[in-house]
């Protein structure tokens, strides 16, 4: 496994729509590798594809006691290709978002509070994940960077945004 560079929010790939992946090979399973060893070296709760660089539809998510959301709930890894998700009814919840493309960055997004996941895991076995609050707004956040949106797109007030320097990474 190896880690990965993470783009920042003035890199183009960030900003295009990322292709569906056709078939779940050796290289898909190592790039998923590692995502997740780069997600967790930068004390993320989620990496998208495109910010390694990647524009194919896989996300990884996971949440652990980080530096990053000392009070964020746990959830257990997940990997997902092709990812969609549809809202279980029409309940937004405003909260404070990250990104490690836009280090240091936080600011109010309003989510949907529960979500049908769905794809394939990384044997290509269909997945359905019903998912609320954290782990809802994070599987949003991802699937956001696969059409090519930073949280900071739903901001409209830039006096909204905080910034908290950045933990270090591990290497």
């Amino acid at each position: 496994m190896a880690l990965l560079t993470v783009l920042t929010d003035d890199h183009p790939t960030l900003r295009l729509k990322s292709q569906p992946i056709e078939r779940i090979n050796k290289e898909i399973k190592h790039l998923s590798n590692d995502m997740v060893e780069t997600m967790r070296a930068y004390h993320g709760v989620g990496l998208a594809a495109p910010q390694v660089g990647v524009s194919k539809r896989l996300i990884v998510l996971e949440s652990r006691k980080n530096p990053r959301y000392p009070e964020a709930p746990v959830f257990p890894l997940i990997v997902i290709v092709n990812p969609v998700y549809q809202p279980l009814g029409q309940k937004k919840e405003e909260g404070e978002e990250g990104c490690l493309s836009v280090p240091g960055w936080y600011g109010p997004v309003a989510r949907y509070c529960g979500i049908k996941a769905s794809g394939l895991d990384i044997k290509g076995k269909p997945l359905q994940l019903t998912l609320d609050g954290f782990a809802a707004r994070v599987f949003q956040h991802e699937v956001d960077h696969l059409d090519g949106i930073l949280f900071t797109d739903y901001i409209d007030d830039p006096t909204k945004l905080a910034y908290y320097p950045p933990p270090a990474h591990e290497t």
